[in-house]
């Protein structure tokens, strides 16, 4: 599904306005689809799971490096390691009402 998610959202076509309604599980439209990217390099394991709700808005998302979690999004909600991206409070108030930017 997460291929399908890709094409969808870099293909320069018109989009359904109903598109995720096909991944939810039996049409439910209040629920989301969850996507999983798992990336392996020579050093580790990068892993990006995100979801998307029926009207295909980000729900939630975070990013773990060899099972070490990075940032965190869901509930309104945005947490990142600040020790390995030390940043101003609003730089990171920035980041956890963008949600929607880069996917």
């Amino acid at each position: 599904m997460a291929l399908f998610d890709i094409e969808n959202h870099l293909s320069p076509q018109w989009k359904k306005i109903d598109y995720y309604v096909n991944f939810i599980y039996a049409g439910k439209k209040e629920g989301v689809v969850g996507f999983e990217y798992t990336f392996r390099f020579e050093n580790g394991i990068v892993v990006y799971v995100y979801s998307k709700n029926a009207g295909g808005i980000l729900v939630s998302d975070s990013l773990r490096v060899d099972d070490n979690w990075v940032f965190e999004r869901k509930n309104g909600s945005f947490c990142i390691d600040k020790q390995q991206f030390p940043m101003e409070e609003t730089i990171e108030n920035n980041l956890g009402s963008n949600a929607d930017i880069f996917i």
